[in-house]
């Protein structure tokens, strides 16, 4: 969820200045970078589960949640970062993707910070003997 929510920050700050894009840029691939195993195994646990939903009602239910919550949450959250009188103008959209490029550098978007239980039961999963620092599924 968070991924896709710096992804539409990333593209409504691709119009912006110069520096102000490249800083989300940068922001972005920076905290791709710090999640790259935590995305890898947040991708897995997603698969076992569509795997493992057998019930028709289960599988709508997650269906639901995955398709239909996550994004009206990306979109809702989405909106708070970027106030809609924000387009009005270079210098607000600057001002703006600056300080989402800054929260983004200081770990305000970090799974750890976020949700430290999700993203401690990844890391335990990753740690797992036999899983050499790699994700297994």
């Amino acid at each position: 969820m968070t991924q896709s929510l710096l992804k539409k920050v990333e593209a409504y700050c691709a119009s912006a200045d110069k520096s102000a894009r490249h800083k989300v840029t940068a922001a972005v691939a920076a905290w791709q970078k710090r999640h790259a195993d935590l995305l890898l195994e947040n991708m897995r646990v997603r698969s076992e589960l569509l795997d493992e939903v057998n019930a028709p009602a289960a599988k709508a239910e997650l269906d639901n949640m995955l398709n239909k919550q996550v994004p009206h949450q990306v979109e809702t959250d989405y909106k708070k970062l970027i106030p809609q009188d924000a387009s009005k103008g270079w210098a607000s959209k600057a001002f703006v993707c600056g300080v989402n490029a800054g929260m983004i550098e200081q770990g305000q978007f970090d799974l750890s910070q976020l949700d430290p239980q999700v993203s401690d039961y990844l890391r335990k999963r990753i740690s797992q003997p036999g899983s050499n620092g790699v994700a297994t599924p």
